[in-house]
């Protein structure tokens, strides 16, 4: 068995079947066990894992290992284990996937099949450019080194426009690409040479894509201003991320039928719940409320949940211009600044859909009994009309918890109701389904901004128990709605999160071990080895270094149409259900449930095109949190780069061989310490324990520690910033 390894891939041959040649000791293993899991891992998978995931001790007969392919056939799709690289090269169909940019040169292709991307050479990546769709061959496979892939077709070149800075030189007019995934410059036809733009951002159309001795040509279609600040910069992260802001005239048409319409007279099977005392909660500058809660001891005296959704289905019908639109954009986009790019019209977000107080609402009910001690008694959902009493903010209700006079007395009508969510937050907490969930404790910033939307100064936030009530109350609907999908064994739209692989974990424990930590104690944890490892890390001041070391060593959670269950919540399966209004996935949950419900056929998704749906909002999802993190890596970049006099606590988050990496304590800004600025001392760097020890003096750098930091350089292309050690 050694170097030997199996690979799963989906394929489709239609009626073929042979047995599997799989052995468990020397019994057969089960057919249909291995079916079952092979719904949730469609895509190329190493044999340890094969043996991990199905829990069983297999030895491989020998003429399993010559022979090249196994057989299993699951609802006309054939999958195929192999047993050597070379057949598995050999036989794969050439893949589709994504190329990924590198300012080196170099490049990633990404796939659906494969959770590792592939490495482009810097010769290979010569007529491509970031963003194009390519069809590639696999030349090489490795767990754990670099893939290898030869390109062998441009399906879909991008033709997006690329932001970037125009210059002039002596004989010659560029424009350098903003994003830095673009590695080349382009060159703008003296012809067309506008002294005016010098140094101006312009939006450049290619003429001509880059080729191995030729630099790539294009033509400036847009100017988008000269002077970089905030607005700018949102300008330029929207065409970059290539986010759609504007709403097209078919929508607007449609979006005007619908309020001439009033759909919320039409809503004879709506439960009228306009009696029960609703709250939302959210932040102070919240404009679309998707969400309200309320709770009640029943005469067992057990807790009774009621979460009311907005019913944003009832109005973005299947397939509709508002519904094509709503997928398009995948989320609303939350910036920095306070401002939002929404995935629904402002006045369904904020009016027609919103859970305005003392407005007549349509709404989704889950309503979840739960004892004192925390178990779940039953739950179920339906339609309702509903009636908010009141819109509270997190700090509001938390105050009021804490004994508030004045508000106590402003919301007097339903003080009793506000004070129950108080004590229903003690059971809540106790809720069985969550024991094993991997809840941080993180610290986060809060970026107080001034009236130019510059960051005036950084507090630490705070999570209240309002926030941790809306936080569990969310979850808990969340949950009991992926009980009932699972119950009537529907397809759906699943929020996934893949245990992390015993190279990022043995990588992670190495970590801990270099901090004096030995709570991991195998490549293989429990959740109870987790759960006790955040209980010893609680009170460690090197705490936020440490988390942010055990979320890399996390997969990034995803959608997908194959429920492979959520291993950050311990849970079987998880699904989105509370946020309709800014979530597309959310919606389409909201279909699926009423759909159940009025025990109707949904028809509208099959399961390819709920796996496209599923990829989309995915990418949707990590755009939106790039475009974001932008904006904001901007502003703290303008906050400090008037602060250069200044000197700060910083805590090295990173040691690299040539770099320190360090977290300025409270403002959350990051910077480097290059290594061979510290003095003439000669260091020797330990990259297991990630260590720097200073030869004569024994000085040592190591993780979680404090520095005494002042700026030496702020680098404006790529925004990082420089300290030396004071």
């Amino acid at each position: 068995m050694k170097n030997k390894q199996c690979y799963l891939i989906k394929v489709q041959i239609k009626d073929f079947f042979k047995k599997v040649i799989l052995l468990n000791g020397n019994t057969m293993i089960n057919k249909k066990k291995i079916l079952n899991w092979i719904v949730f891992y469609q895509k190329i998978i190493d044999f340890n894992k094969l043996l991990f995931v199905l829990n069983l001790n297999i030895k491989l007969k020998k003429e399993f290992l010559t022979s090249p392919i196994t057989f299993i056939k699951n609802n006309n799709k054939v999958f195929l284990f192999f047993c050597k690289k070379k057949n598995l090269i050999s036989l794969l169909k050439p893949i589709k996937g994504e190329i990924i940019g590198h300012k080196d040169g170099y490049g990633f292709l990404k796939t659906s099949l494969f959770d590792k991307d592939f490495w482009i050479s810097q010769q290979q990546m010569n007529p491509y450019i970031h963003g194009d769709i390519v069809l590639v061959r696999l030349v090489k496979i490795s767990w754990s080194k670099n893939n290898k892939i030869k390109i062998i077709k441009l399906l879909k070149p991008n033709y997006q426009n690329i932001i970037g800075k125009y210059c002039i030189r002596k004989n010659s007019v560029f424009v350098h690409p903003y994003n830095k995934k673009f590695n080349f410059k382009i060159s703008i036809p003296l012809e067309k040479k506008n002294n005016n733009l010098s140094n101006s951002m312009v939006s450049t159309k290619l003429i001509q894509r880059p080729q191995k001795n030729k630099n790539a040509v294009g033509e400036v279609v847009e100017i988008l201003g000269q002077n970089i600040n905030i607005f700018l910069i949102k300008k330029i992260v929207l065409q970059t991320y290539n986010i759609p802001i504007l709403w097209s005239k078919k929508l607007k048409k449609e979006l005007f039928l619908l309020e001439k319409n009033d759909l919320l007279k039409r809503n004879n099977d709506y439960i009228d719940m306009t009696h029960l005392p609703l709250i939302t909660v959210d932040d102070e500058n919240a404009k679309d409320f998707d969400d309200a809660v309320f709770c009640k001891k029943n005469k067992n005296s057990e807790w009774v949940l009621y979460v009311a959704i907005a019913d944003v289905s009832h109005y973005i019908e299947e397939n509709s211009v508002l519904d094509r639109e709503a997928l398009n954009r995948g989320n609303s986009i939350y910036f920095p600044t306070n401002e939002v790019i929404p995935m629904l019209p402002e006045k369904i977000s904020e009016d027609l859909c919103s859970l305005i107080p003392h407005k007549k609402k349509l709404a989704l009910i889950c309503e979840v009994t739960i004892t004192e001690s925390g178990k779940l008694i039953k739950y179920k959902h339906y339609k309702a009309k509903i009636n908010s009493f009141a819109r509270l903010t997190y700090t509001e209700l938390n105050s009021i918890w804490n004994g508030n006079k004045i508000l106590s007395k402003k919301y007097n009508d339903i003080i009793e109701h506000l004070l129950n969510l108080l004590l229903f937050y003690s059971s809540l907490k106790r809720l069985i389904l969550f024991k094993n969930s991997l809840f941080l404790n993180r610290v986060e910033p809060k970026f107080i901004l001034d009236k130019y939307l510059k960051i005036k100064k950084v507090n630490l936030f705070i999570r209240n128990k309002a926030h941790k009530l809306i936080e569990l109350c969310m979850l808990t609907a969340n949950v009991v709605s992926t009980y009932f999908i699972l119950k009537n064994k529907s397809k759906a739209l699943f929020r996934v999160h893949e245990k992390p692989s015993k190279e990022n974990i043995f990588r992670f424990r190495k970590i801990l071990q270099s901090l004096g930590l030995n709570i991991i104690k195998n490549n293989s944890p429990t959740y109870n080895d987790y759960l006790n490892f955040l209980k010893e890390i609680r009170f460690r001041s090197d705490r936020e270094v440490i988390q942010i070391f055990f979320l890399r060593a996390m997969k990034q959670a995803k959608y997908s149409s194959i429920n492979a269950g959520h291993f950050g919540l311990s849970l079987p399966g998880y699904v989105h259900f509370t946020s309709p209004i800014r979530r597309y996935p959310d919606l389409l949950i909201h279909r699926i449930i009423k759909n159940l419900i009025s025990k109707k056929k949904f028809v509208f998704f099959n399961k390819n095109n709920l796996e496209n749906i599923a990829n989309h909002c995915s990418m949707t999802e990590r755009r939106a949190e790039l475009a974001s993190k932008e904006v904001l890596e901007w502003m703290k970049y303008e906050f400090i780069k008037n602060k250069m006099k200044n000197t700060f606590v910083a805590i090295i988050f990173n040691i690299l061989k040539d770099e320190i990496i360090v977290r300025l304590k409270n403002l959350f800004i990051d910077g480097f310490i290059k290594i061979k600025k510290l003095s003439t001392d000669n260091y020797i760097f330990n990259n297991k324990k990630k260590e720097i020890i200073r030869k004569h003096t024994n000085k040592v750098y190591s993780l979680g520690g404090k520095l005494l930091v002042k700026i030496s350089a702020i680098h404006s292309e790529d925004r990082r910033i420089q300290f030396d050690i004071v």
